[in-house]
């Protein structure tokens, strides 16, 4: 069992829920207990786990009360107590509080829960560098205008650190030095978004003179991002009610048209 396998001398039970008092012996371990009288309600037990060898040494057997108060007797023979007489009665005192000090120490669910949740985002981290280097990010078909541009990460850390400074110390220089930066950086975002702009201008403008509309509407999609396609709704000839039955507004339009 598991007090053995710790080997634990001394157990403490609580809420045994056995009526009036007993024992009862195990293979390694008595157990003893005490509860209210036969008849009322089983609760608020108490008791002990005691290693049979321990026992064989008691005079008598262990007798628990209600209220968590349980004597020992052992014998006392010649050479067995090393302390003067006078300190006899504290010595089974300070032996069973070392044997409950030794208990059984369990983690505690926030401690398991904190290593779980470790385990879990370094998993987590694992999965994502091996899928970044092997599979690498998905092309985004929504292009921006702004792609990963090593010259526009520049100058937004210039800007950034120059704005930084600003908020540090305001001086004239200070002031100057930020006010550079961010026309440098807006100048170099508005020729990016024109250039971009006109490229995919040009792009289009050949896939409609090629007859390409596969081309033609993926390059639309591709500037304008994909659309959300919600539910049509018609009116009747009257204009009272609204439908959006697909067959209803397949009729619709042949009346209209």
């Amino acid at each position: 069992m598991e007090l053995d396998k710790y080997n634990i001398d001394i157990a403490a039970l609580c809420e045994t829920r056995f009526s009036e008092s007993g024992s009862v012996d195990d293979l390694e371990y008595s157990f003893f207990w005490s509860g209210k009288p036969e008849g009322e309600r089983r609760e608020v037990g108490v008791g002990f786990a005691i290693k049979k060898d321990i026992v064989t040494k008691l005079t008598e057997r262990p007798r628990l009360m209600l209220r968590s108060k349980v004597t020992f007797r052992i014998r006392q023979g010649k050479g067995q107590v090393s302390r003067p007489s006078s300190t006899q009665q504290n010595i089974l005192p300070s032996a069973i509080g070392r044997a409950l000090s030794r208990r059984w120490t369990v983690l505690s669910p926030n401690g398991s829960r904190r290593k779980a949740q470790h385990q879990m985002r370094n998993g987590q981290q694992v999965v994502y560098s091996t899928a970044k280097t092997y599979l690498g990010k998905p092309d985004r078909k929504h292009q921006d205008w702004f792609p990963n541009d090593q010259e526009l990460q520049t100058l937004m850390s210039r800007r950034d650190q120059a704005h930084q400074r600003v908020l540090q110390t305001r001086t004239r220089s200070t002031t100057a030095a930020y006010k550079d930066a961010y026309r440098l950086l807006r100048k170099y975002t508005r020729a990016l978004k024109s250039d971009w702009w006109e490229r995919n201008a040009v792009e289009l403008q050949g896939a409609a003179e090629r007859n390409d509309m596969k081309g033609f509407y993926n390059g639309l999609k591709e500037v304008w991002g994909p659309k959300k396609k919600g539910p049509v709704h018609l009116k009747s000839t009257d204009g009272m009610e609204t439908f959006s039955d697909s067959k209803r507004i397949v009729a619709r339009w042949s009346e209209h048209f």
